[in-house]
């Protein structure tokens, strides 16, 4: 997995890339999922560390289309030399997922609400996606 990201106004901000592995395995019942990621901001004033981050999933099917499950997210700071621990950000919380099919191809919604574990993290975040394959 790989992602480019840009702010909306280039002079406020850094691009950055974030690439790393996604690792599946799959139970007759559950899913899991956990992708170790290095990111990498430029721009601005100059370049920054090159960062270590992680994001794992667990789900599992309830009805056709639905799933629920938890995600999390987490950054330990420079892949070489870790934040402390009140400098790091983690979050964990429970999730949906729903999978349709409308306007001429698959339709995925996720949601999540996040808890931020630790003093680095921020306190609640909610997380949706949305995917339409055409």
């Amino acid at each position: 997995m790989c992602e480019l990201a840009r702010p909306h106004d280039l002079e406020e901000g850094r691009l950055g890339l974030t690439c790393g592995p996604t690792l599946q395995m799959d139970s007759d019942d559950l899913q899991f999922n956990f992708n170790p990621l290095l990111e990498k901001q430029v721009g601005g004033d100059g370049p920054r560390q090159l960062a270590l981050g992680y994001q794992w999933q667990v789900k599992g099917m309830v009805a056709r289309g639905v799933e629920l499950g938890a995600q999390g997210f987490g950054s330990v700071g420079t892949w070489n030399h870790w934040s402390t621990a009140s400098q790091q950000e983690h979050r964990l919380g429970p999730a949906i997922f729903l999978k349709t099919n409308a306007f001429g191809g698959p339709i995925r919604f996720d949601a999540a609400w996040l808890v931020g574990v630790g003093t680095g993290s921020p306190r609640n975040t909610l997380r949706l996606r949305l995917e339409h394959e055409f």
